[in-house]
């Protein structure tokens, strides 16, 4: 078996297994990254892939981590207990729950916590499949929270492992809309009405009774989608990234499905990560997804002979 961390950037040997996997994570702005991508390969028959994109402060201060930022200490702290723990024989969901409570109580031990608003507390989405062979087929368990994408390559066909819309991002653009005839060339303004509509939508996710998001308040099941599929045991890959890397297909409409991912095998993942901050500074619009111009950008790709 072998583990991989977060941190670490490197291809698998073919001579090492029928797996190779290749992840990029790059932060919009320097010294600052709210991602985690990381894998694990049980054996040559089981991988499992994870993809965790930590949603941006609604603070002007941080609470526990003051260097990186209380996103950035959240996803770190799931992602190292999905590390320790993912070789225990559990279901990425079960692993999941784990990582919650143990993190929680982690948390509550912190001074900071107990001064942080609900709002503060950080959340995020979170993607996580594992492909497993049987006989002469592949099955893939998908586990979601959030707005992460995943796709899959199998044969020539390319699938959207989990078609999820973000519908209150859609509401929140149209608000951004909204908020800019209203008040036209007040950006502060602009800029507090929309702050404050994240904050109202940030304490619901937290205390939420089934969250759909990754948190530390939940009180009960998560409600994460969770799919099952089985393909032609072919030449597979699996491609997972943050809404922040996908901007190349739904906000600057650079690629399709299948061109993003040929372009991820010919010129790697930072290849199309460059593509990405190219895009990014080109554009003439002031405000993009969540008022943020440019984003945290992450993936992961697996191929498997």
């Amino acid at each position: 078996m072998a583990r991989h961390s977060a941190d670490e950037h490197k291809q698998l040997s073919p001579h090492y297994s029928p797996h190779t996997i290749s992840r990029v994570s790059a932060g919009a702005s320097p010294g600052r990254n709210d991602d985690c991508v990381s894998y694990y390969i049980h054996n040559n028959d089981t991988v499992d892939l994870w993809i965790i994109d930590g949603a941006s402060a609604v603070t002007t201060r941080s609470y526990i981590d003051h260097k990186r930022g209380d996103p950035a200490w959240f996803v770190r702290r799931v992602n190292n207990y999905f590390n320790r723990n993912t070789c225990l024989m559990k279901t990425p969901g079960e692993v999941v729950c784990l990582a919650a409570d143990a993190v929680r109580k982690r948390v509550e031990k912190h001074i900071g916590f107990r001064t942080m608003p609900l709002y503060a507390r950080p959340i995020a989405a979170l993607t996580w499949v594992r492909i497993s062979r049987r006989k002469t087929s592949w099955h893939l368990e998908l586990y979601a929270l959030g707005d992460c994408k995943s796709l899959l390559q199998c044969g020539t066909e390319v699938h959207n492992l989990d078609p999820y819309i973000n519908s209150f991002e859609e509401r929140l653009q149209r608000k951004v809309r909204e908020s800019r005839e209203r008040v036209t060339g007040d950006e502060h303004k602009q800029g507090q009405l929309i702050a404050s509509m994240l904050r109202r939508r940030r304490e619901s996710q937290n205390i939420a009774r089934h969250p759909s998001v990754l948190c530390l308040d939940r009180q009960g099941a998560f409600a994460a989608r969770q799919r099952h599929y089985i393909a032609a045991c072919k030449p597979l890959r699996v491609l997972l990234m943050t809404d922040g890397f996908y901007r190349l297909v739904d906000k600057y409409h650079k690629y399709s499905n299948r061109q993003l991912l040929d372009v991820c095998v010919v010129q790697g993942l930072k290849g199309a990560l460059r593509e990405l901050r190219t895009c990014e500074a080109e554009s003439t619009s002031a405000r993009s997804t969540l008022l943020k111009k440019a984003d945290d950008a992450s993936a992961v790709l697996c191929e498997i002979r």
